[in-house]
Parts: C-alpha cells; structure tokens; sequence
C-alpha cells in the first residue's frame, strides 16, 4: 500500500509535468510551428499526383503523429488536474 508521502510525491510530478506540458502547448512559438507543419503536411498530401501514393503516405504520417503530440501533451497537461482531483477525493 502506497503512503500519503508516496501519493502526495506521485501527485506533485504528474503536477509539474502538467504545468510543463501546458507551458509548451500555450508557446506561441510552438503553436506557430504546429500550424505552418500541419499546412505544410496538408498541402503536400493534396498536391501530390494521383500515381504519388508514397508522397501523400508520408504526409498523412506525418499529420498523424503531429496530432498524436498535440494530444499527448494535452492528456500530460491535464494528468496534474487528475492526479490533484483523484487526491482529495479519496482523501490521501
């Protein structure tokens, strides 16, 4: 069984991993960077020619784990508020 010193150390990490998370997620440099990438990937997988199937695999990948990071961050960003909330509600 896990001390309230364990759970209380447990639940201060998944807090600064929040706060880090969403430290990045509101950079405007990042968001920038996110936005000209998905443009990026979007053109390159509506441009390309019928007969190009690799080019528009490529693109819809790389959409794909560009999202799969904005997601990540979102559910590492908001595991502080879980952790927190899960804490005072079985009281450890």
């Amino acid at each position: 069984m896990r001390s309230q010193d364990d759970v209380k150390q447990q639940v201060a990490e998944a807090q600064a991993k929040a706060h880090a998370a969403k430290v990045l997620i509101d950079n405007p440099t990042l968001r920038a960077a996110f936005e000209r990438l998905y443009k990026d990937y979007i053109a390159a997988w509506t441009t390309s020619s019928p007969e190009d199937v690799e080019k528009r695999e490529i693109a819809y990948f790389r959409l794909r784990a560009l999202a799969d990071l904005e997601a990540d961050l979102e559910a590492v960003a908001n595991g502080g508020k879980i952790a927190a909330f899960n804490n005072r509600r079985t009281g450890t």
